[in-house]
């Protein structure tokens, strides 16, 4: 399969199948307390047709559809009560089996001289509704057109002479004009209904189409839109870190060179912003590009998390924070060492930021199976975003420096590997990120 463009229209030919299933269920569903009522007023109307007609045949046929409409209105209650919902099938067995059983009711109370003849009118309407072309053909032409012919007949041969209900018999002769005529404007009539339906289902779906294309392509020029965006942001953030380089190395040259403290004060504070302004262009140039692809390897969690944890030791001296490891031996997976490494760092500086002073940062690496996870747990103010602000999203930060993408390039890693990031509240206090990884890049 195609990807690009393409890969959309299929994604969008396949969303439009499924729209167009969930549509012709909820009209299924939303047409059984129709069904109900158009099923009572069926029996109501055979109790009076065996009462008043004294025709054994005529009793037992209106017996059997009554039992037989009651036993598929349950099992389409069933049917389409499944999780799966409706299937097309479905909707082509069900229409068939509603108008055989209706084609039987109209022959058994008269044929062509039925009071419920013009029920076939709606059943062609909604078979040309809700079938597609060959449905239709099945079920109109291959069944209430022949149907028709076949009344006509049994009328001008008098097969049956006692087809027409008693309280419907006038003198007991057929005019045979009436009765074709009658038989031709019913099938006129049937093939209109049929093909109004079949208009109006077109109509709906092109509609539909044209909409979903045009949701396609809206969102195809926004796509492109953000990738030219992303990369022209990226650009000048690459270029913006060479004057930053110049800036810092100068200031640490006149640094070096000057006598007084007050000015070395000063440059220093400069230094330290520049480096924080780097800090910030470097996070941005890895969230503006594409994750490079992982370079997979045996990856030696307790190495890793030791690091981490030498790496911020001045930082929790400095905040009067203890940092406490706990790594299973063993602990190991198959992943990129060095954007792992770069998750934990993020976590656990996170959590040094936020921590409270005299208060410990906990960091532990465990493996469940096929499953290792890692988790910083802190003593902070926890979780204390606004509801319904996803954390993870770019740009969102409680931090007063924070540029709120460090939470966002850490998912993407834990994703590319397979694995998650999930922030939670910890109880008594604080929070705890959790990082969960597959053992192996293959168990995924």
């Amino acid at each position: 399969m195609n990807r690009g463009v393409g890969g959309a229209e299929d994604a969008s030919v396949l969303g439009f199948e499924e729209f167009e299933r969930r549509g012709l269920e909820g009209a299924f569903r939303a047409a059984s307390k129709v069904r109900l009522f158009v099923l009572g007023v069926i029996v109501a109307f055979a109790g009076w047709i065996c009462i008043a007609d004294p025709a054994t045949w005529r009793r037992v046929v209106l017996a059997v559809i009554v039992c037989g409409l009651v036993l598929g209105e349950s099992v389409a209650t069933r049917r389409f009560a499944r999780p799966e919902g409706v299937e097309r099938a479905s909707v082509h067995g069900h229409l068939a089996v509603m108008i055989a059983v209706q084609l039987v009711a109209v022959f058994s109370t008269g044929g062509l001289m039925s009071p419920v003849l013009p029920a076939m009118l709606p059943s062609a309407f909604i078979a040309g509704l809700l079938a597609d072309r060959w449905g239709v053909r099945r079920l109109v032409w291959g069944l209430q057109i022949p149907a028709l012919v076949t009344f006509l007949v049994v009328h001008a041969a008098d097969l049956v002479p006692t087809l027409v209900p008693l309280p419907f018999r006038s003198d007991g002769n057929f005019n045979l004009t009436r009765l074709v005529l009658v038989g031709w404007v019913m099938g006129m009539l049937v093939s209109g209904f049929s093909v109004l339906g079949s208009r109006l289902r077109q109509a709906a779906r092109l509609n539909l189409e044209n909409l979903q294309s045009a949701q396609v392509a809206a969102l195809e020029v926004h796509r492109q839109r953000a990738d030219d965006l992303t990369l022209m942001s990226g650009e000048i953030a690459h270029e913006l870190k060479n004057p930053l380089a110049s800036v810092k190395g100068l200031t640490q040259l006149l640094s070096r060179g000057s006598s007084d403290a007050k000015t070395t004060e000063r440059l220093g504070v400069l230094a330290r912003e520049v480096s924080r302004m780097q800090a910030i262009l470097d996070e941005f140039l890895n969230f503006s590009r594409p994750l490079t692809p992982l370079t997979t390897e045996h990856v030696d969690l307790r190495s890793v998390c030791s690091d981490a944890v030498t790496l911020h030791e001045a930082m929790a001296a400095s905040a009067s924070v203890t940092i406490h490891l706990e790594v299973e031996p063993g602990v190991s997976l198959e992943g990129d060492s060095r954007k792992v490494g770069q998750v934990i760092i993020n976590l656990l500086q996170n959590a040094l930021e936020v921590a409270p002073r005299a208060s410990t940062v906990e960091l532990s690496a465990r493996g469940d199976g096929e499953v290792i996870e890692v988790e910083v747990r802190d003593r902070g103010p926890g979780l204390d975003a606004e509801p319904g602000i996803d954390v993870f999203a770019p740009g969102v930060t409680t931090k007063a420096a924070g540029n709120g993408l460090g939470l966002t390039i850490s998912r993407a890693i834990a994703e590319q590997h397979g694995g998650a990031l999930v922030l939670l509240e910890r109880q008594g206090g604080g929070c705890v990120a959790r990082l969960t990884l597959p053992r192996r890049q293959d168990a995924r």
